[in-house]
């Protein structure tokens, strides 16, 4: 079953805001490894959403974002 990408964006947000605490930072090659190795591996349910383009770029910019906010 695929998610919509606003309870993606927000179910990945929440993992990536615990990120920083466990590893080294939110930087962009921390979300690489975040998105690429992190995600797959432990909560594949999470990029099983449906959108246009590709994934990696709209994730990216979530997480970007949020760090913003």
């Amino acid at each position: 079953m695929s998610l919509t990408v606003a309870e993606a964006q927000r179910k990945i947000i929440s993992e990536w805001r615990v990120w920083p605490k466990k590893h080294s930072g939110s930087s962009t090659h921390d979300m690489t490894t975040f998105y690429f190795t992190w995600l797959p591996k432990n909560r594949p349910d999470l990029l099983r959403f449906r959108g246009k383009g590709d994934s990696w770029q709209r994730v990216k910019g979530w997480l970007q974002n949020s760090d913003a906010r």
